[in-house]
C-alpha cells in the first residue's frame, strides 16, 4: 500500500480537492516523473503529475 494513501490533497493549478490513492514512477524517453492517482469529491478518478498536488495539511491559514 502506498505511504501516502487517503492524505487529503488539493490540485495547485484547479483548486481541487480530493483524495491520494497511489503514486507511481512513469519513465519517459528523456526523464522520469511522479504521477499521482486520487480521486475528487465527487469520485471521479484523475491522475496528475506528483508536483501539481499539496497535502491540505501543508497549507498555510
Amino acid at each position: 500500500m502506498d505511504p501516502g494513501f487517503g492524505t487529503k490533497i488539493r490540485n495547485i493549478r484547479t483548486g481541487e480537492l480530493g483524495l491520494l490513492i497511489r503514486t507511481y514512477l512513469n519513465k519517459f524517453a528523456d526523464g522520469s516523473v511522479m504521477y499521482a492517482v486520487w480521486v475528487d469529491q465527487k469520485g471521479k478518478r484523475k491522475c496528475d503529475e506528483l508536483d501539481n498536488l499539496k497535502p491540505v495539511d501543508d497549507e498555510d491559514g
